[in-house]
C-alpha cells in the first residue's frame, strides 16, 4: 500500500516484487486506504518503528525538526516528538 504524493518519480525494484508476486496498489486522497493500514500495522504487517528516521524533544522541533526537513539533502522521513 503506497499513501502519499512523491514531488519527483520513485524508483522501484520490480525483479522482487515480480518474484515475491507482490502487489502494488495506489491511493490518491487515502480515505479508504487508512483503515487498511492501521489494520496492518495493528497486526505488526508494517514496522513503523523503522519510518522514525529521527527523535527530538518538543523544543527542537524547529531547529531540529522543521529546518531538518525543508532541507533538499535531508535524509529525514519522519520525526518524532517527545514530550
Amino acid at each position: 500500500m503506497a499513501l502519499g504524493i512523491c514531488g519527483e518519480p520513485v524508483e522501484a525494484d520490480f525483479m522482487t516484487i515480480v518474484m515475491n508476486e507482490l502487489s502494488i496498489k495506489g491511493g490518491y486522497c487515502g480515505y479508504e486506504e487508512y483503515p487498511i493500514c492501521l489494520d496492518y500495522i495493528a497486526q505488526g504487517r508494517i514496522d513503523v518503528d523503522s519510518l522514525v528516521s529521527d527523535e527530538i524533544a518538543l523544543k527542537e522541533i524547529v531547529e531540529k525538526g522543521f529546518e531538518a526537513l525543508i532541507k533538499p539533502e535531508t535524509d529525514a522521513v519522519k520525526i518524532l516528538v517527545k514530550f
